[in-house]
């Protein structure tokens, strides 16, 4: 597979026409992958605590509430200039997303093993209101 940039550009081509993204799929953190800092005119909604798994149902309630734009209440939503941890979006395997994240544009999945960085997922997204729709685990 290609560099990571090149990976978020085809995971994010599709979201970038919607005020909002989802970023659904397995997630965790793991100190040598840092922080960054969130850029302008950009929030990153989480929907449980930093180091706790997000429940499959959890996910799929996430999925549902960003997709109607119900105004989704979460955890904890950091914006433009705050720190947040470079949590990585890991492969779906094993869950159950709703049927609308596979097909409509806004929701991001990744078939990376490897894991794409935060960062880099809301760098191809910045002015929008993302939602973090994965586990925030300590690796």
């Amino acid at each position: 597979m290609g560099k990571v940039s090149d990976r978020v550009a085809a995971l994010n081509s599709q979201a970038r026409s919607s005020s909002s993204v989802v970023f659904s799929g397995h997630g965790g953190w793991s100190s040598a992958d840092g922080e960054f800092t969130i850029p302008a005119s950009t929030t990153i909604t989480f929907y449980q605590a930093d180091g706790v798994s997000l429940g499959n149902r959890t996910g799929q309630l996430v999925d549902s509430l960003t997709r109607f734009n119900s105004g989704a209440s979460g955890h904890e939503t950091l914006r433009a200039g705050q720190k947040c941890k470079n949590y990585r979006l890991y492969p779906r395997e094993q869950l159950s997303l709703m049927g609308h994240s596979k097909f409509e544009q806004r929701f991001v999945t990744t078939n990376d093993d490897a894991g794409v960085p935060l960062q880099d997922l809301v760098s191809q997204n910045i002015g929008k209101d993302c939602h973090w729709a994965a586990c925030r685990n300590h690796m």
